[in-house]
């Protein structure tokens, strides 16, 4: 074999193995728990609802009538401390503070039934004791303070694990004196992620107010306005956008 077919042999191996890399499929990083959650109509209308700031009556007509029947036993504790997570933060919201304290309430002794499921626990109650700072700032400051504690740790024990980054994304991007540069950087890292409708709506509008604050004014309006496309009832993206249109 001279020089030139040891040549021409390399090279074709080279070319095979070039290909065949480029046949590998690419697996993301990263993990959804919950995405069993998406094929419940019921919890997805309920979801559509609050999200868009629809009437209390109709929401809480939804919030009554909430199916999860077909799921088994962790799923359905799942489904019923998010929806009471989901439904508290609507009633904050619309200034009904006492109907979510009584739901808070309820959440801390649903969440038992998950102690047994770590990372479902961890994330739930981080969530969830976020939410106790919205009634009162000064009476919940312990609350809030373990809530930005368990983020933390959550994020650092499921940094695959979506919602965790979801959350502490949201974390720096929401709190005062953190850089919401940092933040921005977090919810690129999942930009190209399958979403669940109800995260696409978090990742964008992160992304759309980290942007915002940041001043990258083409930027924000483009992921806001995404945002504002999925759910249109949020009063922290529709200021931003009234403050850039």
């Amino acid at each position: 074999m001279d020089y030139t077919e040891q040549d021409y042999l390399k090279r074709t191996l080279v070319l095979f193995i070039l290909l065949s890399l480029i046949t590998i499929p690419v697996f993301s990083q990263f993990v959804d728990s919950f995405s069993f959650m998406e094929d419940s109509k019921s919890y997805y209308e309920f979801i559509r609802a609050i999200k868009n700031n629809e009437t209390q009556s109709l929401c809480l007509e939804l919030y009554e009538d909430l199916d999860f029947s077909s799921y088994n036993l962790l799923e359905k504790s799942i489904f019923e401390v998010k929806a009471k997570i989901n439904y508290s933060r609507y009633l904050i919201d619309n200034n009904q503070k006492n109907s979510a304290l009584i739901i808070l309430k309820e959440i801390e002794v649903s969440l038992k039934t998950l102690k047994p499921h770590e990372m479902f626990y961890d994330l739930l109650e981080a969530e969830s004791k976020s939410l106790w700072y919205l009634i009162n700032h000064f009476k919940y400051l312990a609350k809030a303070i373990n809530a930005t504690n368990l983020t933390k740790k959550n994020y650092n024990s499921y940094s695959n694990e979506l919602s965790a980054v979801l959350q502490y994304a949201n974390l720096l991007l929401y709190t005062p004196g953190k850089n919401p540069e940092e933040a921005l950087n977090i919810f690129k890292l999942i930009k190209n992620e399958k979403l669940l409708e109800w995260d696409k709506f978090s990742l964008y509008s992160g992304l759309g107010i980290s942007n915002f604050k940041l001043q990258n004014t083409k930027e924000a309006l483009l992921y806001l306005s995404q945002a504002k496309s999925i759910y249109s009832g949020d009063t922290i993206i529709n200021s931003a956008l009234l403050k850039l249109t």
